[in-house]
């Protein structure tokens, strides 16, 4: 009994419990937009002009509906007013936008011009677009016309980006209307980096986020409050600036480190606005491609470290060998191995073994080859050709000692090989038909043509020649003035003879010749021959003479990080020196400090600040390589975010210390750091016209100055009378073009290199390139205007006399 009165009790809670479920209303977040269908002026129905009339809203259907049917009855008769009775009403936004908390069995009810719409909720459906058709007396909709704000659209003001090297940093600022945001609004701006080249794109950066109040406050309630789980852009939402009706301005910087410091990158951004269901407005922008590098023209090559010839560069020359070839006319016995028993045949044979003898025990090895022209059969001639080099060797080996004798295979010439040698001498004609004699094994054609043309007597028989050769240790070197002797006067010692200076010999060569431009010839050549060895790292002459290659280049301001790389360890300190083979006895040195140096300097101009900071804390701080580590802390930590006091300490008396180098280091840095300096392009001008008229970089700098004056495009003609003359004002005025382009062509003309400058500054902004773009055609008109604004005023202006003060009164 008791068991059946508990299972009672039970099954009434389970009726209370489902009973009370299911009457409690389930509250949802809706929203919505209310449009009408308007006529275009083409007669079709495809405008919509947003409406912002009532929702009401009932949390039954029931209710919504007594409400619609009265308004029906009651609605049209003349000078009646239905008041509606709902649970709450709410007013849509200027774009017909709504939102509102609502049962799930509720409804909402919209009336515009008569027209009754009853809009039951389902709970499954979060956004409702509720759309009224137009009547006859509506005006039609024009399309295109939109409310001033959107129509002035989202404003994008890019600062120009800076290039430091290895980074990028940019800098923008995005301004939206008044009217564009709103509280229940959420706005994304999503950048990521483009290479500039290939259009592809490398990395997405980290987005902005901002929300409104209500949009941020429903968020959370629609995600279940776990906000941060369920939102993929929760991490990025920034509280302290919530959106709003107002006029909103938002700042992007980021610093973006390139994948490739030779590579050109820009930014592309995406803005978009964004309700609870759908995005209402977006817009693409992109940044320039061009940048600001502004220690692209610093004047680093007084940094640079030459090394003195000194003692420790002398190399004893080490054994060389070398080989040398000898051919030998003899004259045999027709069809035999013997010799023909004349004077010439011995008097070459006695000027070979006294020229092998002469090189004693420097003689390593004599070898022979034997030779047949193609007259008579392959075997035979081959047989024959072998057994005369033998006899040669037998008769030479027999009065040398030292040497190894070998008889090379011979070598059997064709009817083909007369033939190409016929064509090398011109006989095109001849050669062919001796092919065609040869193919065909037409002995009395052959014989016909051997008879009736010298030449091809002349080819074979030096096609019988026996060759030889032999290999010498070269081990001597001349003394200073021998050396410098033979520089000049001797040709198998010129570039490509059959002779070649060892490193002693270039040592004394530039120890005693003085003449820079003969310096520079032999500098190249002895870097040319010794780096074509495999041993090059192992000497320190060939270490000298690369040293001496990357100051040229250096001051040429080029560039080769492998000039120096081979006398380099990244790894070791300054100076070590190391065994060459187990028996340490030879040693080499790697990291010159002269040569880490340079390499750190060549580091530095290829824009890689790392390894350039690397190489230069392994050497001394000591006042001859002051001016490098300046440059350095300079380049490293000016740009650098977050330094610390004692890093911010470096970065400024880097740029004094720089500042103060000369005046081109002055003159660049205040134009190419105006912005960061605070100053002014009107103040840094004197500074700029002090340099001599013929550097380039001075025409350059004059460039970017004019480009970026304000006033640049108001000049009026009284204003160029006032300063050339009215003759020169007037030829100025023919000339189309502007003067930052003439200031640029005399800085191409001066060096050509600056043009690559140019092509990608940032200092001169996309929006003016477009306006006025350089154009090769225009060069004469750019060179015609430099000609004339850089005449003085005195120089253009008419001499005063007392005629000109007459007429000028009588005006």
């Amino acid at each position: 009994m008791m068991k059946k009165y508990i299972k009672y009790i039970y099954l009434l809670l389970l009726v209370f419990l489902f009973s009370t479920e299911s009457g409690r209303a389930q509250v949802i977040h809706i929203t919505g937009n209310i449009s009408k269908t308007m006529r275009t002026l083409d007669g079709k129905t495809g405008g919509k002009e947003p409406l912002s009339v009532p929702v009401y809203v009932f949390d039954n259907k029931k209710d919504a509906r007594a409400q619609a049917n009265l308004y029906r009855q009651k609605g049209n008769e003349l000078g009646s007013v239905v008041n509606i009775k709902s649970n709450e009403v709410v007013t849509p936004d200027y774009e017909g936008h709504f939102e509102a908390d609502i049962s799930a069995n509720g409804a909402l009810l919209v009336i515009s011009d008569n027209q009754v719409k009853l809009i039951e909720i389902k709970g499954t459906q979060l956004n409702y677009d509720i759309s009224f058709t137009s009547g006859s007396n509506d005006a039609i909709l024009l399309k295109g016309t939109s409310v001033y704000a959107k129509r002035k659209g989202v404003n994008f003001s890019e600062q120009p980006p800076l290039d430091d090297g290895p980074n990028l940093h940019w800098n923008v600022s995005i301004g939206l209307p008044e009217n564009y945001a709103k509280k229940h609004a959420r706005l994304i701006f999503q950048p990521a980096a483009l290479d500039a080249e290939s259009k592809d794109t490398v990395q997405y950066l980290e987005p902005m986020v901002f929300e409104g109040f209500q949009y941020h406050h429903n968020q959370i309630r629609r995600k279940s409050y776990d906000y941060e789980r369920n939102d993929s852009l929760h991490s990025y939402y920034d509280p302290q600036q919530p959106l709003s009706e107002k006029a909103l301005r938002l700042d992007w910087e980021v610093t973006f480190p390139k994948p490739d410091p030779d590579k050109s990158y820009k930014w592309v951004g995406k803005v978009s606005l964004e309700d609870y269901t759908h995005v209402y407005f977006k817009d693409n922008k992109e940044g320039s491609a061009n940048s600001r590098k502004p220690w692209k023209m610093l004047d680093a090559a007084t940094a640079k470290c030459e090394m003195d010839l000194s003692s420790r560069f002398f190399e004893q020359v080490r054994a060389r060998l070398q080989e040398v070839p000898r051919d030998l006319e003899l004259f045999f016995v027709v069809g035999k191995d013997e010799l023909t028993s004349d004077s010439v045949n011995q008097q070459t044979l006695d000027m070979l073994v006294r020229e092998l003898r002469s090189y004693g025990r420097s003689l390593v090895n004599f070898t022979i080859q034997g030779a047949a022209s193609p007259e008579g059969g392959f075997n035979s001639n081959k047989s024959l050709a072998a057994n005369r080099a033998r006899k040669i060797l037998r008769i030479i080996g027999s009065q040398i000692s030292s040497a190894d004798l070998v008889v090379k295979e011979p070598h059997v010439y064709t009817w083909d090989d007369v033939a190409d040698s016929l064509v090398r001498y011109g006989q095109k004609a001849e050669a062919e038909e001796l092919r065609k004699y040869g193919q065909a094994h037409d002995l009395a054609g052959l014989n016909r043509m051997m008879a009736s043309n010298m030449l091809i007597q002349r080819v074979m028989q030096n096609q019988r020649l026996i060759k030889s050769s032999y290999t010498i240790r070269r081990n001597k070197i001349l003394d200073p003035v021998e050396t410098v002797w033979t520089y000049y006067n001797d040709p198998r010692y010129a570039e490509g003879g059959t002779e070649m200076f060892s490193n002693g010999d270039y040592f004394n060569l530039l120890s005693q010749i003085k003449d820079s431009a003969e310096i520079r010839k032999i500098t190249m050549r002895a870097y040319k021959e010794n780096m074509a060895r495999k041993t090059a790292k192992f000497s320190p002459f060939a270490a000298y003479i690369a040293n001496k290659v990357a100051c040229y280049m250096l001051d040429a301001d080029s560039v080769n990080l492998d000039i120096l790389k081979p006398f380099i360890d990244m790894q070791a300190g300054i100076e070590v020196s190391r065994p060459i083979a187990f028996d340490n006895s030879y040693n080499y040195t790697v990291n010159f400090k002269e040569i880490v140096a340079n390499q750190a300097l060549m580091y530095l101009r290829k824009r890689k600040l790392g390894e350039a900071a690397f190489l230069a804390n392994k050497l001394p701080d000591t006042n001859k390589f002051h001016e490098l580590k300046m440059l350095i802390d300079l380049q490293t930590l000016f740009f650098k975010q977050n330094k610390t006091p004692a890093e911010e300490e470096r970065a400024k008396a880097a740029l004094d210390y720089v500042m103060n180098t000369n005046p081109v280091n002055r003159a660049v840095l205040s134009t190419e750091l105006a912005p960061e300096l605070g100053y002014t392009y009107k103040q840094i001008e004197p500074l700029i016209d002090s340099l001599p008229d013929n550097l380039a970089k001075k025409w350059y700098l004059k460039g970017v100055v004019v480009a970026n004056d304000p006033d640049m495009e108001n000049v009026t003609i009284t204003d160029l009378i006032n300063k050339y003359g009215a003759d020169i004002a007037l030829k100025l005025q023919a000339i189309d073009c502007p003067d930052f382009l003439a200031y640029f062509q005399h800085s191409f003309d001066l060096d050509d290199s600056f043009h690559k400058f140019f092509n990608t500054d940032a200092n001169i902004s996309d929006d003016l390139r477009k306006r006025y773009p350089y154009k090769e055609a225009s060069i004469p008109d750019y060179r015609e205007r430099f000609k004339y604004i850089t005449m003085s005023t005195e120089e253009t202006a008419p001499v005063e006399t007392e005629e000109n003060k007459a007429e000028e009164a009588n005006k």
